[in-house]
C-alpha cells in the first residue's frame, strides 16, 4: 500500500496528535534531566551539539 498520499478526517487526526503528544510527554518526564543539562550548556554558551 501506497503511503505518500491519503487523507484523515478531523477526529483521526485529533487522535493521532493526542497519541503522539503522549508519547513526546513521557519522552520528555523520563529524560529531564538530560534536558536541564543540555539546556545549561547551552546557556553558558556551549556548542558542542552543533556542527562544525
Amino acid at each position: 500500500m501506497e503511503y505518500s498520499n491519503f487523507n484523515i478526517g478531523r477526529k483521526q487526526a485529533q487522535q493521532l496528535a493526542f497519541a503522539i503528544i503522549a508519547d513526546i510527554e513521557e519522552y520528555v518526564d523520563q529524560h529531564r534531566s538530560e534536558f536541564e543539562t543540555f539546556l545549561a550548556s547551552e546557556e553558558k554558551g556551549g556548542d558542542k551539539h552543533e556542527k562544525k
